[in-house]
């Protein structure tokens, strides 16, 4: 098994299977509807596989023997591809659906061979070894529903223009870059007039509501003070520039950009302005269609799958897999399920994108409601999906500062899950076995009056309770116990204290403040099968907290015969309803 941080849960992989009991997985990320062009270079001895996939060499190494000598029936070489985790898409399943031409050497090839046979499409090797095997061989069968057709070298050596998308959103250039960046893309930078049209065209195609933005969308391009033009990405000077105007600069830093005003009279070229100014869309290059993933539950009905997307033949966002397909009809985007006539959800929306989180109508056996939270979302496994889409840590969501531009991160913040049989007046359940526990400490921060006459001493205090709830849940808890207010005590079971002299005589209480906390003590669940994005807690696992600040007055009964060459003991007693001895604990700290 050979593992590369180079795929992962959001690409589509190889899968190089040679006959052993377990396939060796090879990760490149491919892109959907274009000729690959894939060289594999295999030594026996060595255990080394190289592979070549369009521009990008990898080289594996395992210590184990690849392939078994004494094979007596050969060896299958079998390459399929490899989707992500939780999707509906069987894991296996064979999807490569043309092959124009096939060649196997008994030699290894370099890697100098590799990149020239990938590089020039067709032909020979540069040390005119001959294949052992073609498509033309006799040896060579077509089985199964396999058919034969003709197409051209041209069609198949056909340089691949970058898969663009463009996004009617209103960013400056970082947040067009961010934009880019979690979708798995970038923004785009053409190396030659042919790639600069391809993108100029896209952006024409769909584009709408431009008229009030002079910028169009923004390259991935700078250019400093010193007058020097850079890639944003990775700092390297630009290949090809097609800069319109040159003027001073004003400013620091300023962005390449497609003017918009100047589309308009069909030119291309490119210009510069402040990297602050909203664009009228933002346009994304990509490598390899981006995987995304669908959430949402009802009910008993949930959703947890990966989607690709993609554009159509006329350039609509569509979302796809093997079972459901979202796409955009006449302003309305629907949830198709795979031979199925009519959709299971859909949204009315001027939106370019469902992507973040949005209300969808429904009409699913299972879902009882009308309306359906779905999120389309490119972020990872440690991020939250803002409405819009944007992508921000997990560990921001529900910490009272505004992390989403929509501020959506702090909606829908209550901390507490509460099952439907959970009965407040009732303390957490005990057992003979394992007692429920409450923990206890009392700090005395001053002494507000001490009077011997009357015996009466008056003091602040802090009295501290914690326990556990196995019936509860919690959720985006934060490290900081001040962030994980519970807001309405009443919902939760908490302690009910008495306090008494030490004569269980009354006492005077004044109440400063009284809070309950939820300390997180543990790490989240761990769900495979998840609808929901939010962080997860147990009950029995962290504790909640009660601070119960108060000023006590009580008398003291004192034996003032040796006063003041004495010492008295002066004490109160605290107890708690409801808590019974021998099933409860009380432990004091």
């Amino acid at each position: 098994m050979f593992t590369d941080d180079g795929c992962g849960q959001d690409s589509t992989c190889f899968n190089l299977d040679m006959g052993r009991n377990s396939p060796h997985l090879l990760y490149m990320a491919i892109r959907l509807y274009v000729w690959q062009h894939l060289c594999i270079a295999i030594n026996q001895a060595n255990s080394i596989i190289r592979l070549a996939l369009n521009d990008k060499v990898k080289k594996y190494i395992n210590e184990d023997k690849l392939i078994d000598a004494d094979t007596e029936n050969g060896t299958n070489l079998t390459i399929t591809q490899v989707f992500p985790k939780f999707s509906s898409i069987p894991v296996n399943q064979p999807r490569i659906n043309h092959l124009s031409d096939l060649r196997l050497y008994n030699q290894e090839i370099s890697e100098e061979d590799m990149n020239h046979y990938i590089n020039n499409c067709s032909g020979d090797l540069q040390n005119s070894a001959q294949p052992v095997l073609t498509l033309d061989s006799d040896l060579l069968q077509v089985k199964g529903s396999a058919q034969l057709t003709n197409i051209s070298e041209e069609q198949v050596c056909a340089s691949v223009q970058p898969m663009s998308i463009f996004f009617n959103r209103r960013h400056n250039f970082k947040k067009a870059q961010d934009w880019c960046s979690q979708l798995g893309g970038s923004l785009p930078l053409p190396e030659s007039h042919e790639t600069n049209t391809f993108f100029y065209n896209q952006a024409l195609k769909s584009r709408r509501g431009c008229d009030d933005y002079s910028i169009l969308y923004w390259l991935d391009a700078v250019n400093n003070a010193s007058g020097d033009f850079y890639k944003m990405t990775d700092g390297k000077p630009l290949k090809w520039i097609n800069l319109w105007s040159w003027g001073r600069n004003n400013f620091e830093i300023l962005c390449l950009v497609i003017d918009n005003r100047r589309f308009n009279k069909g030119s291309d070229e490119w210009r510069l302005t402040s990297c602050r100014r909203p664009s009228c869309g933002v346009l994304c290059s990509f490598d390899y269609s981006p995987w995304l993933k669908l959430q949402g539950k009802c009910d008993s009905f949930t959703l947890d799958t990966y989607v690709i997307m993609s554009t159509d033949v006329n350039n609509n966002i569509q979302f796809f897999n093997r079972v459901y397909r979202l796409s955009l009809v006449n302003n309305t985007w629907t949830m198709m399920e795979e031979n199925q006539q009519f959709p299971m959800a859909e949204i009315t929306s001027e939106m370019d994108t469902p992507l973040g989180r949005h209300y969808w109508r429904v009409w699913q056996s299972g879902c009882s409601q009308d309306k359906m939270l779905l999120v389309l979302s490119a972020c990872g496994a440690k991020e939250y999906t803002c409405n819009d889409g944007t992508c921000i840590n997990i560990n921001k969501r529900c910490n009272l500062i505004l992390e989403c531009p929509d501020h959506s991160d702090e909606e829908h913040c209550e901390k507490v899950l509460l099952p439907h049989n959970y009965y407040p007046r009732l303390p957490p359940p005990s057992t003979v076995q394992r007692p429920f526990q409450l923990g206890l400490t009392l700090s005395i921060s001053s002494v507000r009056k001490f009077c011997p006459t009357t015996f009466t001493v008056v003091i602040d205090t802090n009295l501290i309770f914690w326990w556990s709830d196995s019936r509860l849940t919690y959720r985006n808890l934060q490290t900081s116990y001040y962030d994980n207010t519970v807001p309405n005590m009443s919902q939760v079971w908490h302690p009910k204290v008495n306090i008494k002299d030490g004569y269980y005589g009354a006492v005077d209480l004044t109440h400063h403040s009284r809070n309950i906390h939820i300390l997180r003590d543990s790490r989240p669940f761990m769900i495979f099968e998840k609808s929901s994005e939010d962080n997860e807690y147990p009950g029995d696992w962290n504790r909640l907290q009660m601070d119960q600040k108060q000023i006590i007055s009580f008398r003291c009964h004192l034996n003032l015969h040796m006063y003041p060459f004495d010492t008295q003991r002066c004490s109160i007693i605290i107890s708690v309803q409801d808590l019974h001895v021998g099933v409860e604990e009380l432990l004091e700290v």
